[in-house]
């Protein structure tokens, strides 16, 4: 399913690292139900997910379900934030650019500096490039994440 406007989502499927600990857990047994994307990306089009950190943790980088492995995502920020109040995308930080990942699998990013919150989470916001279009699954479909419908919100590895 693809969605034809910028939206923010809490079902995807990311999972969080630990800047202090080991990797997460493997999830590659974790079925993805889908992707969703934008059917037309406009300049500043993006994917954000919110992620709830502990005040005491940095998370160091993050594990998604990637659908196109031919496109890369421009610039991945991140911001504090709660989940019932999205954040501006002007104050986000970016902590990755020109991010790739494989087709239709899972793909790890780790970001440039681990990044912490005081509100509870974090949104880490996938920029799309402009002019792509999210068309079909799997390799050259256009970019979009995975999501599951298992989860409430986010699975912690």
């Amino acid at each position: 399913m693809y969605r034809s406007s910028a939206l923010l989502l809490t079902g995807i499927l990311l999972i969080p690292a630990l800047a202090t600990a080991e990797p997460t857990a493997d999830v590659s047994a974790v079925a993805v139900l889908g992707s969703v994307g934008l059917a037309q990306a406009e300049q500043n089009s993006c994917i954000a997910v919110w992620i709830p950190v502990a005040d005491d943790i940095a998370i160091g980088g993050i594990k998604w379900y990637n659908n196109d492995g031919f496109t890369a995502f421009p610039e991945v920020l991140v911001q504090s934030g709660t989940a019932d109040y999205p954040v501006a995308l002007p104050d986000a930080a970016t902590v990755a650019a020109n991010v790739t990942g494989l087709s239709g699998a899972w793909s790890e990013m780790v970001f440039s500096n681990p990044v912490g919150s005081t509100s509870g989470g974090l949104y880490v916001i996938f920029r799309v490039p402009a002019g792509s279009q999210a068309l079909s699954d799997g390799a050259g479909g256009g970019p979009a994440l995975g999501y599951t419908v298992a989860l409430k919100g986010i699975r912690v590895g």
